[in-house]
C-alpha cells in the first residue's frame, strides 16, 4: 500500500472508526478500518487538515487480551419491566474469546489509546452496546492507499462574530454564532444569538447562510431586528459569484440594477475597499426595504417559510 506506519497510534484519531475482523490467529490479527482519521501536518499527511482514510488495514502481532468489560445496557424482561444489566468482567482467554465474538459484526470505536505505552484500551460498541478491552501487542502496523476527504470534525465549523441588535430601548451589542458543515448535500446552517437571556436560533440550508440569518430574524421578537451589513440596503452581493459571509458596501454610490455592481465587485481595488462581512456595521446603516434596490437575498428570504412565500 502507498502509506504505512508502525507503532504510531498518536498520529491517528480512532473515534467513530468502524473495525471489521479479517483474520485472527495466535500470531496476528488483521482488521479492516473505515472512517479512520489521520492527523494533519505529518510526513504522510502534509495538508492543513486531519483527513479521513478511505480504507485502512491494521495488523496486530503478538496481541494479548487481558480483560473485557461490558454490560450496563437497559433491557426489558418478559413482563415488560425495564432494568439495567449488571456489568460483566472477563479476563485472559475468556476475555479474548469474547472480544473475538464481538467481531461477528463490525464494531464502532469510541476510543483506542494508551496511558503508558504498555497496555492499551479500546472502547467501542458492537453486539454489546458498550465495552472496554484492555490489551497489549508487540507491534501494530496501519496501511492505506488514499484519503477519502477531510475528517468529519474538520467539516464542522463554528464562527463567532460581533454584531448589533436594534431593540426598543437602544442599539445592543451582541455576538452571533454560525455553525455550518462543509462538503454536505444539505448545508445545515444554524445561526445563534442571545437576547435578554433567551437563546434564539435560525436554520437554513443555503450555502451563503442568508436563509439562516433571515430565519433567525423571524425567531426574534417583532420589535428586535438584526443591525448588520446583511440587512442593510447598502450591502450588495457579487453579481458574478457569491461567497458566504461576503458583501460589498455601496453606501457612496447609487445602485439601481445588478449591472451597476460590476465595476465595484470586479475592480480589485474597489472590491478590496468595499468587502464586508455579514455582521459588520457602520454609521451609514439603513435597513433594507422594497423601495430601494439591493442585490441581496436577505429581504426576499424573510418572506419565505420552508420555501413557500408567506401570505
Amino acid at each position: 500500500m502507498k502509506y504505512r506506519l508502525e507503532n504510531r497510534l498518536e498520529d491517528f484519531e480512532f473515534h467513530d472508526a468502524l473495525f471489521s475482523l479479517i483474520h485472527a490467529d495466535n500470531k496476528k490479527w488483521i482488521i479492516s478500518a473505515k472512517y479512520l482519521n489521520f492527523h494533519k501536518n505529518t510526513e504522510q499527511n502534509p495538508s492543513a487538515f486531519d483527513m479521513e482514510i478511505d480504507d485502512a488495514t491494521i495488523t496486530f502481532t503478538g496481541i494479548s487480551v487481558f480483560s473485557y468489560k461490558a454490560g450496563g445496557a437497559l433491557v426489558k424482561d418478559v413482563n415488560g419491566n425495564i432494568y439495567r444489566k449488571e456489568y460483566i468482567l472477563l479476563e485472559g482467554t475468556e476475555a479474548e474469546n469474547k472480544f473475538l465474538s464481538v467481531f461477528e459484526n463490525p464494531i464502532s470505536v469510541l476510543y483506542f489509546g494508551t496511558d503508558d505505552n504498555t497496555r492499551y484500551y479500546l472502547e467501542g460498541c458492537g453486539t454489546e452496546p458498550f465495552f472496554t478491552v484492555e490489551c497489549s501487542f508487540e507491534n501494530i502496523t496501519i496501511e492505506w492507499d488514499k484519503y477519502r476527504r477531510k475528517a468529519w470534525y474538520e467539516l464542522h465549523k463554528q464562527h463567532i462574530f460581533d454584531s448589533q441588535l436594534n431593540t426598543p430601548d437602544n442599539i445592543q451589542q451582541t455576538k452571533i454564532t454560525v455553525n455550518c458543515r462543509e462538503e454536505s448535500i444539505s448545508e445545515n446552517i444554524t445561526v445563534h444569538i442571545k437576547y435578554k437571556d433567551t437563546d434564539y436560533c435560525g436554520c437554513g440550508n443555503d450555502s451563503l447562510w442568508v436563509d439562516a440569518f433571515a430565519d433567525l430574524q423571524r425567531q426574534l421578537p417583532t420589535d428586535v431586528t438584526l443591525r448588520c451589513c446583511l440587512s442593510c440596503q447598502h450591502g450588495n452581493m457579487c453579481p458574478v459569484g457569491n461567497q458566504p459571509n461576503e458583501l460589498f458596501c455601496t453606501k457612496d454610490v447609487h445602485i439601481a440594477q445588478k449591472s451597476d455592481l460590476f465595476f465595484y465587485t470586479e475592480d480589485y481595488a474597489e472590491r478590496e475597499k468595499r468587502s464586508k462581512k455579514y455582521t459588520d456595521i457602520c454609521e451609514n446603516y439603513q435597513p433594507q426595504s422594497k423601495d430601494c434596490y439591493t442585490y441581496n437575498s436577505y429581504l426576499y428570504s424573510l418572506t419565505q417559510t420552508n420555501g413557500a412565500e408567506d401570505v
